[in-house]
């Protein structure tokens, strides 16, 4: 027969090795590498109808070695905006709080469809504090007139 201690025991083991189970882990050095100011832009229906930046649409990826990414995604259209920043596959910021890290660098950004390749590409890179170093810069910029422009190098 099974002693009742033995499943008294076993009832407490497994209480303890399910308390000791975490979701958590160490923070990597890396991930704290993008993390600006956030502003007092509202994220609300007024900032749904207006022309916030130059552009209605910003989709960038650089590509380092290594195997690292720096992506951001930005739409603002009559029904939403959507707003997301992959940082280097290491920290995934999506939303307001997207939003609110990349309104004071798109606010910055003075290009239009009329800017050269080179002078956008500069300019995104500086604003954005990225290595200028890459292997691979791909913007699609669609601008509040309809045109969409690619900006690879």
């Amino acid at each position: 027969m099974i002693d009742t201690r033995m499943i008294g025991i076993f009832i407490c083991l497994v209480f303890l090795l399910a308390a000791c189970g975490t979701d958590q882990r160490p923070l990597q050095y890396d991930e704290v590498r993008y993390n600006p100011t956030a502003i007092n832009t509202a994220y609300d229906e007024e900032v749904k109808n207006e022309q916030l930046f130059n552009f209605r649409s910003f989709n960038l990826a650089v590509d380092y070695e290594k195997d690292l990414t720096y992506e951001v995604f930005y739409s603002h259209d009559l029904n939403n905006i959507v707003a997301t920043i992959n940082d280097f596959d290491q920290q995934k910021v999506i939303g307001e709080e997207a939003f609110n890290q990349l309104t004071p660098h798109f606010q910055e950004m003075s290009f239009d469809e009329d800017t050269t390749k080179p002078e956008i590409i500069e300019e995104v890179i500086e604003i954005l504090g990225l290595d200028p170093s890459y292997n691979k810069f791909a913007l699609e910029v669609t601008y509040h007139d309809g045109s969409k422009k690619v900006y690879n190098n």
